[in-house]
């Protein structure tokens, strides 16, 4: 298992606590042995990038966390260490949630609905609810990445980079859709 941690200035001694293989994107004060980022696009930038760098050699699993993962799920840590299979959604503090399309941070609305186009090339009609993980924190079998192409995968991060200003929280609300999404 690779764990990829999307880091600000968090404090992630706890990673030492896995025995895996661990990528940390950092986007605040230089740390050693992480990879440096411009601190835009929160987590979802850092899991898009990890994907489209590694799609070949992707783990059989890769867990994607906040660098404080355990501000969204308390035994974030004990659920890594006991995983067996499958998709795992780590949220257990508030989630899984239901929400509106547009359901953002405060009142930014949020381009739910462009985006699934974009994506899926689905038309969602304005009173559809997104249910997901808030945090944005999965453990995710690998076939879940290769069901789609690498180019996919360049593209799903094109669409993320043209809705910066709200795509972080977009895409935590996509991530379930998208996880489960096939484009061979």
């Amino acid at each position: 298992m690779t764990i990829v941690v999307s880091r600000y200035n968090e404090n992630i001694d706890w990673i030492a606590e896995l025995n895996c293989n661990m990528v940390v994107y950092n986007k605040g004060s230089y740390l050693p042995n992480t990879i440096g980022l411009p601190n835009v696009g929160r987590e979802a930038d850092s899991y898009l990038r990890f994907i489209i760098e590694n799609y070949n050699k992707l783990d059989d699993v890769t867990g994607f966390l906040q660098a404080n993962p355990f501000d969204h799920c308390r035994d974030a840590l004990d659920i890594i260490k006991n995983y067996e299979y499958g998709l795992k959604w780590l949220g257990t503090n508030w989630g899984p949630v239901t929400k509106n399309y547009d359901g953002g941070p405060g009142s930014i609305p949020l381009p739910l609905i462009d985006m699934c186009y974009q994506l899926f090339n689905i038309k969602l009609t304005m009173d559809v609810k997104f249910t997901f993980s808030a945090g944005a924190q999965y453990l995710v079998p690998k076939q879940y990445i290769e069901s789609k192409s690498l180019i996919w995968w360049i593209n799903c991060y094109d669409i993320f980079n043209r809705y910066i200003d709200t795509s972080p929280w977009a895409y935590e609300r996509l991530w379930p859709m998208i996880w489960n999404y096939e484009n061979l």
